[in-house]
């Protein structure tokens, strides 16, 4: 029985032809358009402008967000408290009535 051969591709790379590197070097370079360095800056400013809206926005809504579930906190403890206190009057005004 025959074991099967696997290609020299398969796990290890070939050796490239240095005319042919250079040929795919040369075809990579010409499918990416050339910007000029005045619209590469212009373009990192506008994204960079983005990042940092984005970023202060997110920022800014999870202060908010965390205003906000602070007030929730003071409230659910006042709530607790009250109900508390109502346990608390409700026991004494029991205790009174028994006597």
């Amino acid at each position: 029985m025959n074991a099967p051969t696997s290609s020299p591709a398969a796990g290890k790379s070939v050796p490239l032809d240095p005319d042919v590197g250079a040929e795919i070097s040369k075809l990579v370079e010409q499918s990416i358009p050339q910007l000029p360095p005045h619209q590469l800056r212009a373009d990192a400013e506008r994204i960079r402008s983005s990042v940092a809206r984005l970023t202060a926005n997110s920022i800014d809504g999870l202060e908010g967000l965390t205003s906000e579930l602070q007030e929730l906190q003071k409230f659910l403890r006042s709530e607790d408290g009250s109900r508390t206190a109502a346990r608390s009057h409700r026991r004494a005004a029991d205790a009174l009535h028994r006597w």
